[in-house]
């Protein structure tokens, strides 16, 4: 084989690189444990592990560990069932890593030493009980780096003894092997969420200097270049595709981590605490750029990991963590960080254990984000039932006259953050401000409103009224549009849009049926449906780059015996709608009626809150794992009943500006925060651009600085 010292520069050969990715690690959103703390991982036995994976919303992380024989394994880990080896199928000593895992937790990707040979073989696993699947079996070598969303895998493997290796991007119905900028060497290191972009290093043609790339599948490969000096790789890409990270030689020949986009071109991380540079990387980076994660040195045989943000610069984890480490313990490198940016992956020295082990970090500010749980109201006709987290309190908020709002369906407004509610006897719709103060009603020219959709956009408010049909409400018009028949259903209840606006869910509930819309107005176009196993209730939706994780409620009629949450998924790519399969049983089936009923998820600590129909039950759930259970919160006093709404309501999410979250920084931007320029409080929507608690010029301000830019 030949060797390649020259072309890896601080690395002496292509090997040692596939055995050391120690400093390469290989790939949506909140929190599953206490925020600000870490989680060192443990061993299969052994003296060691290493981190390198983890998935976008950082739930599950992949990388090896040492077995009691010293055996390299590679493994699996989640807060739920700690680590657990990942299982290569045909036995024997024959090492293993993992480097990356798919969003939902069901793909790992890394090599293995196959059987009949020492060399090492690109491989795919199915979580949990999956095989190693060999992506090439006629190649002499290979090593799979990233999976995305839906299941596309990069990497690089040797064509032939003695070749160069070659990047390829696989799926299962056939793949793309060459070098990339046209040499004679190609290596991929990561992918986009949905497959299209990745990115790595190659060399140019003629030159024997490994450069960056970004290639977009069928449209562009993009050399980028160095800063100043001969060599550059791209280790990581955002799941948006539109940021890359690696390293780079500058003038002086020094490894510098960098950031790429192709606005802004290549630019030098910086050194915490802006120190004279020393070498450094950066490894991986979460969506749209916010959060790169990497180590840099700081002496010839030892490294830091970090953490760079567009605010803070780059940081030194183990300053930062500080009261986290304990008793000398030191966190070497950062190989991996979930999409939202919360979640890091890595390896350090565990001193309570005396080794080297990998970590789970969450970086959340201490304790939960408050954020309030809006559930509506039934037997008691009180209204809303507002419950308070972290601090566990209870208010209600309702239109009067008091003691007779029947409020069902629940939703919170994006941009301005009112509450709208269906008051199901009344045939109206209440519309509350952000203190709980009611700003009106809106009479329903048809009766029982039910469920309960706000588009992201804020102009089109939908509502299900346990028909067939589909009904919206024009917010700018302040008219009734006409109805939307959805066919072949017969008992429509809750619906959600997801986050970014793309596609309406919507339960029927007597068909047993979930069905997925696009569109917008009254002008929705079917897209795919799914048969579900008993009636759904209601939908919620934890959207995570191309593929929108749905639970839903559903149950044995509505008093059931048994009441479950199913989970089910829609891949935008191939707009498939995936059957929902049990998530969690209601822990109260067999013990009486059961009736899981309103859903809705939480993005500020990855959290599902469900109510009982029947027995008047809140329940929150973690939306992550392999063995989730749902806890008991609050009882209503029996014999009354919940309605239909779940909704959460946050204090304050800062953004860019793109207010209506249409993925662009636009005039309806500019407009949405015009309109609501003077309003104060902590539940002032996005337009509250900032979340200083009042629409001023200085969101106006972000707004205008950011114009044109996408949602990112």
């Amino acid at each position: 084989m030949k060797k390649h010292g020259k072309l890896i520069g601080t690395h002496t050969n292509l090997r040692f690189v596939r055995w050391s990715l120690m400093f390469a690690s290989f790939v949506f959103a909140c929190g599953f444990a206490h925020a600000q703390s870490i989680t060192w991982l443990g061993t299969l036995g052994g003296n060691e592990s290493k981190a390198y994976g983890i998935s976008p919303d950082g739930g599950h992380v992949v990388g090896y560990a040492r077995t009691s024989t010293g055996l390299i394994r590679a493994f699996r880990w989640s807060l739920n069932t700690g680590m657990l080896p990942v299982t290569t199928c045909e036995g024997g000593p024959y090492p293993s890593v993992a480097y990356a895992i798919s969003s939902n937790g069901a793909v790992a990707v890394g090599r293995k030493e196959v059987t009949h040979d020492a060399y090492d073989t690109a491989v795919r696993w199915t979580i949990p009980n999956g095989c190693a699947y060999e992506i090439f079996s006629d190649i002499y070598e290979g090593v799979a780096t990233a999976v995305s969303d839906n299941s596309v895998i990069v990497g690089w493997i040797y064509p032939c003894y003695g070749c160069y290796p070659w990047a390829f991007r696989w799926t299962s119905t056939g793949q793309l092997v060459w070098s990339p900028l046209g040499g004679d060497i190609g290596m991929a290191y990561d992918v986009s969420a949905n497959g299209s972009i990745m990115v790595g290093s190659s060399n140019p043609v003629n030159s024997s200097d490994l450069h960056a790339f970004w290639y977009e599948h069928g449209v562009a490969t993009l050399d980028l270049g160095t800063l100043g000096g001969a060599q550059s790789e791209a280790l990581g890409v955002s799941p948006d595709g539109g940021v890359a990270v690696g390293w780079a030689q500058g003038s002086t020949g020094m490894a510098r981590a960098f950031r790429w986009t192709q606005n802004s071109g290549m630019q030098d991380l910086g050194t915490p605490g802006n120190t004279v540079p020393t070498p450094s990387q950066a490894h991986k980076v979460s969506t749209c750029g916010r959060v790169i994660v990497g180590w840099f040195r700081i002496s010839p045989t030892q490294t830091r990991a970090f953490r760079w943000t567009p605010a803070a610069g780059m940081e030194d984890l183990n300053t930062v963590y500080a009261s986290l480490l304990t008793n000398g313990s030191v966190l070497y490198a950062a190989t991996d960080v979930s999409a939202d940016g919360r979640y890091i992956v890595g390896y350090g020295y565990n001193a309570a254990t005396g080794r080297v082990e990998g970590f789970w970090l969450d970086t959340g500010t201490p304790g939960v984000q408050p954020y309030w749980v809006l559930i509506g109201d039934r037997d008691l006709e009180r209204g809303v039932l507002v419950y308070q987290r972290p601090t566990n309190t209870w208010s209600i908020w309702s239109c009067p006259p008091s003691g007779t709002r029947f409020y069902y369906g629940v939703d919170v407004h994006p941009i301005t953050g009112q509450i709208w509610a269906c008051d199901v006897l009344a045939n109206q719709i209440a519309v509350l401000g952000t203190n709980g103060n009611c700003l009106q009603t809106i009479a329903t020219p048809f009766n029982y409103p039910t469920g309960i959709s706000i588009h992201p956009g804020g102009r089109y408010v939908y509502v299900t009224t346990q028909s067939n049909r589909i009904e919206c409400y024009d917010t700018v018009s302040q008219q009734w549009l006409p109805s939307f028949t959805v066919p072949n259903t017969s008992s429509l209840y809750g619906l959600e849009w997801a986050r970014h606006g793309a596609m309406l869910y919507v339960c029927d509930f007597s068909g047993k049926q979930l069905i997925a819309l696009t569109g917008s107005a009254s002008n929705l176009t079917e897209v795919a449906r799914t048969s579900t196993t008993l009636n759904p209730f209601d939908v919620a939706v934890a959207p995570t780059g191309v593929v929108d994780r749905l639970f839903l409620t559903e149950t044995t009629g509505v008093y059931g015996s048994n009441s479950q949450i199913s989970e089910s998924g829609f891949w935008y790519l191939g707009n498939t709608l995936a059957a929902p399969t049990l998530y969690v049983n209601h822990p109260q089936t067999g013990n009486g009626a059961v009736s899981f009923f309103g859903i809705a998820h939480s993005p500020y600590d990855n959290t599902l809150w469900v109510n009982d129909y029947v027995r008047g039950e809140l329940y929150q759930v973690p939306a992550f794992g392999t063995a989730p259970t749902a806890t008991l919160i609050y009882d209503e006093p029996s014999p009354y009943k919940f309605g239909l709404g779940v909704a959460i309501l946050p204090q304050c999410e800062s953004h860019n500006g793109d207010v209506n979250l249409d993925g662009v920084v636009d005039d309806a931007d500019l407009l949405a925060v015009l309109f609501a320029f003077g309003q104060q409080g902590i539940h002032i929507g996005r337009a509250d651009v900032n979340c200083d608690g009042v629409v001023d010029d200085a969101d106006l301000l972000t707004v205008l600085f950011n114009f044109g830019q996408s949602g990112c």
